[in-house]
């Protein structure tokens, strides 16, 4: 028996070495250990060569990314009209839970407030009185229905623990949402946010998704007052008329680009700019009309 064994082992070692030979020819195991060493070291330099070039274009396309936004941004170009031109459900999730407590004794679960917790990771916004947003891109895809919405937050939030919700929804903010301030007057102490507040625009679009469905130029020819008057105001009046630009437009009777820039609107724009104590209002009122007339001649 143990002959056999030797005479096996025999067989495995003389197969074995043979390969060894075909694959490396006949070198000693010094000379294989060091084949094999910068074989490792090619493949390294490979792996950081690939590695060094995504790094390069993941942060040319952030460049790019970034530079779509800022510019919209800096135009004042509304948000919801570029919500509005979009054709595709923007879905985000809004959740309002509360947990109570009472000396010595938990009624609802613990920890406390750990809906706060949870939604951090899908970079919720708390809106005030235990109301949590999750914006769209945060939304998981596979969520379509009550069910799935009711599966993620067991799951994904509650995690076997227990609290009050007021209520789980999942709702398209270009259809079923009234979400922009429309006050004019600043709280004297904020105690809660609108939706409009918390949402930029890269919270609800990517690049790919203004790129393809959004023509800017459709948006100015509906006469978006934003952008015509971005560049003729300060920063303040420029977040005054970005917070009420639909009134504003609505008090015009919403004009298009060609109507602003044909029709007779200069004195009623100065109006309705006093309205919402826009410094300056006669010369912005001249300056938006004067854009209007330069957009209008090169936007056909």
């Amino acid at each position: 028996m143990e002959f056999i064994i030797i005479f096996f082992s025999a067989i495995v070692s003389w197969i074995t070495s043979n390969i060894l030979n075909k694959l490396f020819g006949k070198k000693t195991a010094k000379e294989v250990l060091e084949l094999n060493n910068r074989r490792l070291i090619e493949l390294l330099e490979t792996r950081e060569e690939t590695i060094s070039k995504l790094e390069k274009e993941n942060k040319k396309r952030e460049l790019e990314k970034s530079s779509i936004f800022q510019s919209i941004r800096r135009s004042g170009l509304s948000i919801d009209k570029l919500i509005a031109e979009y054709d595709k459900p923007i879905n985000a999730i809004l959740i309002s839970a509360y947990s109570q407590k009472k000396p010595g004794k938990t009624i609802y679960g613990e920890p406390y407030k750990f809906v706060s917790r949870e939604t951090e990771r899908y970079d919720g916004r708390h809106l005030g009185s235990g109301v949590y947003l999750i914006p769209p891109p945060k939304v998981p895809k596979w969520i379509h229905n009550r069910d799935d919405l009711k599966k993620w937050f067991k799951e994904e939030i509650l995690k076997n623990r227990y609290c009050v919700l007021k209520f789980l929804i999942l709702f398209d903010i270009r259809e079923n949402a009234f979400w922009m301030n429309n006050l004019q007057y600043t709280q004297a102490r904020k105690n809660a946010s609108t939706i409009g507040e918390v949402l930029t625009i890269e919270d609800l679009f990517n690049e790919e998704q203004i790129a393809q469905t959004t023509t800017i130029a459709k948006i100015i020819s509906h006469g978006d007052i934003g952008w015509l008057a971005y560049k003729h105001v300060g920063e303040d009046d420029l977040a005054t008329l970005r917070l009420n630009q639909l009134s504003i437009e609505d008090k015009l009777g919403n004009p298009t680009l060609r109507e602003l820039a044909r029709g007779n609107y200069q004195s009623k724009l100065k109006t309705v700019l006093e309205e919402f104590n826009i410094h300056n209002s006669e010369e912005v009122a001249k300056l938006i009309i004067s854009e209007a007339k330069f957009w209008n001649r090169r936007i056909k």
